[in-house]
């Protein structure tokens, strides 16, 4: 195959990247829901870097949820139109509605996340149902789990966990609901009502032990559980750490520690990964914050992390190789932007490999 002559140099550079220190080139994304921007700050320092997506850019209304998605561009949730809008991931251009407003019956996008299959998953906050849609077109493929579905009331927060089977905070019922990861059928009450002091849960994440961490609105904490059984662990992060009065979209950022979107503080709180302690603000308000929802963490953009996971590593140069020579407009592994997989863009790959968060 072409590009055949760069495999045995490819192979060497990279071993070789794997024995020098790697350097920190990451950002954080916000939902700024209070202007309808999405923000952009540098990681770890916290400071603001530029508007990814201006306010109302493409209709946006009330961003909630983000998330990268397989053809490496950017979803948002928009609470206002209910729709799910893209954006280009390294501009920040407007590109289409991927689903458009009131899609298969979609009321309130509150949570969202792209499966094991490619394919993206939405809670439907007041049909109480979770949707899928066909991760390329974007078309309508039914409901995933079915309105009411074990009851199943006001679903927020959904993600697949290490089992691949699919969690979603039940706001309502104020528990964690688990379904079939391929199926959608109900399965059990992950987290039994109250457990723990669950108050209204906003957002849900597998942190790397391998346990559950959950966001509450009303009591403005994040509680930890068992990821295998369920059982509650502890409050990961109690009511006032730091000074925080709200606890929204939550995430273990590319440092190991752990972030917290605290909407009606204006601040997105960093707590140490393993004890939970707070540690600092990584963002301390500012005139360009209004009300953050949720934090996504990224390579730099200008770097060419192919698949999104944060670092140009060997999965990004396979992807080059065994595109190399191809054709057409917006091919992810074309980094260069010439329409064409080829020298260029293996080379960026080598000379920025081991480089993200």
């Amino acid at each position: 195959m072409k590009g055949q002559h760069y495999i045995w140099l490819s192979c060497m550079f990279a071993c070789l990247s794997l024995s020098v220190a790697q350097a920190q080139n990451c950002e954080a994304l916000v939902s700024s829901w209070g202007n309808s921007k999405i923000l952009r700050y540098d990681h770890p320092s916290g400071n603001f870097i530029s508007d990814m997506v201006p306010s109302g850019g493409g209709g946006l209304a009330g961003p909630l949820v983000m998330a990268a998605g397989p053809d490496g561009h950017l979803y948002v949730s928009d609470r206002f139109t209910s729709a799910i809008r893209r954006y280009h991931w390294g501009t920040g251009a407007f590109i289409d509605e991927f689903v458009p407003a009131g899609s298969g019956g979609m009321e309130i996008p509150t949570g969202m996340t792209f499966g094991p299959d490619g394919h993206l998953y939405v809670s439907s906050r007041r049909a109480s149902a979770i949707l899928r849609f066909h991760g390329t077109t974007g078309a309508f493929m039914g409901e995933f789990v079915p309105a009411g579905s074990g009851g199943l009331a006001n679903p927020f927060g959904l993600v697949f966990g290490p089992d691949g089977n699919l969690y979603v905070c039940s706001r309502a019922s104020n528990s964690v609901f688990r379904f079939d990861g391929a199926t959608g059928a109900f399965i059990d009450e992950f987290v039994p009502p109250g457990n723990g002091g669950m108050a209204i849960p906003y957002d849900l994440v597998f942190g790397p032990d391998g346990n559950l961490y959950v966001s509450t609105q009303l009591v403005a904490s994040v509680l930890r559980y068992d990821g295998t059984t369920g059982a509650f662990i502890d409050e990961f992060v109690p009511l006032g750490s730091g000074g925080m009065g709200s606890a929204f979209g939550i995430e273990f950022g590319p440092d190991g520690h752990f972030y917290v979107a605290a909407r009606f503080d204006q601040r997105v709180l960093r707590f140490d990964g393993v004890t939970g302690e707070y540690l600092n603000d990584f963002i301390a308000g500012g005139a360009e914050l209004n009300d953050p929802m949720d934090v996504l963490f990224r390579a730099n953009p200008s770097l060419p992390d192919i698949n999104r996971d944060g670092r140009v590593d060997d999965v990004d140069l396979l992807l080059v190789l065994f595109a190399f020579g191809n054709t057409g407009n917006n091919l992810p592994e074309d980094v260069t932007g010439d329409n064409r997989v080829d020298d260029d863009d293996l080379l960026m790959v080598l000379f920025n490999f081991g480089l993200g968060c």
